[in-house]
């Protein structure tokens, strides 16, 4: 899970939106982790990658434990 204060999510939202599959248009770190991250998931499936960008993260982290609790 990769937790984010709010403030990044427009520069973040605005580069994905622009992000045509050429890694030099990538200019916002996160989307480059997630990028990263599809790659690895696609080799290991078993693995997910959750982004947060306000709030709630608290509320997420508790709900991320219970899930994995039930596993």
């Amino acid at each position: 899970m990769e937790a984010k204060g709010g403030n990044e999510q427009a520069d973040y939202e605005a580069n994905k939106k622009s992000y045509k599959g050429k890694l030099e248009n990538v200019t916002n770190e996160i989307l480059a982790k997630e990028i990263g991250f599809n790659d690895f998931q696609s080799i290991n499936k078993n693995f997910e990658y959750r982004l947060i960008f306000n709030a709630s993260l608290q509320r997420e982290q508790v709900r991320l434990f219970e899930e994995l609790k039930k596993r």
